[in-house]
């Protein structure tokens, strides 16, 4: 028994119980901008980036939600981590370019909001994860 794969099977079953959360949360976050910075800062920090980065979250939440209490092999298990990883670490870059791109428009309650969800959103990486 490859007790490295023993262990990696663990953190996904514990992890697939708190994807569904961290991504509804993530979109949520994500729309929150919309709101905020849409006619104030250029389209594509305002809107398009927030929703293609929501609708990634949505996606791969009800992904995770079907999944959640899947039975999987180690080595499935083991995939499954890398490529959700993987995925995770490309979207906090995107989320992190996003927000210091949106920091400029917009006045102190506007740079505020930033504040709070740039923490919003290494809360949920750093529990989540």
């Amino acid at each position: 028994m490859n007790y490295a794969l023993a262990v990696d099977s663990a953190r996904y079953h514990a992890f697939a119980q708190k994807m569904p959360v961290f991504y509804a949360a993530a979109a949520l976050l994500m729309l929150s901008k919309v709101f905020v910075f849409y006619g104030i800062a250029p389209l594509l920090f305002s809107a398009v980036l927030p929703c293609a980065v929501a609708a990634f979250a949505v996606v791969r939440g009800i992904r995770w939600l079907r999944i959640r209490n899947k039975k999987v092999t180690d080595a499935e298990a083991s995939k499954a981590l890398k490529s959700a990883t993987v995925l995770l670490y490309g979207a906090c870059w995107i989320t992190a370019v996003t927000d210091l791109a949106l920091y400029h428009y917009g006045g102190p309650g506007e740079r505020r909001f930033i504040h709070f969800v740039m923490i919003g959103e290494g809360t949920c990486v750093f529990f989540f994860l």
